[in-house]
């Protein structure tokens, strides 16, 4: 249920949580504007945004977990 009373208001939660939506609205214009692939639509947006010395940092720490083999993890593709 997305509604209570308490007093005499409504206090409305959501039923789905604000990252799904986020999720699910990010994949929905990466397939529309980059035929799905994340790559040009990450680089797109740090060209035009910027990232902050700790979104860098948070970044490159990404990067470097991603090129370190990891057990069960799939390349995109199934290689």
């Amino acid at each position: 249920d997305c509604e209570t009373s308490q007093g005499p208001a409504f206090v409305y939660t959501p039923l789905v949580s604000r990252e799904r939506i986020q999720r699910s609205r990010l994949r929905s214009l990466m397939d529309q504007l980059y035929d799905g692939a994340a790559g040009p639509l990450i680089l797109q947006l740090v060209r035009d945004e910027g990232l902050t010395p700790d979104e860098v940092a948070e970044l490159q720490a990404l990067i470097k977990s991603l090129d370190q083999p990891a057990v069960g993890r799939k390349k995109k593709g199934g290689k």
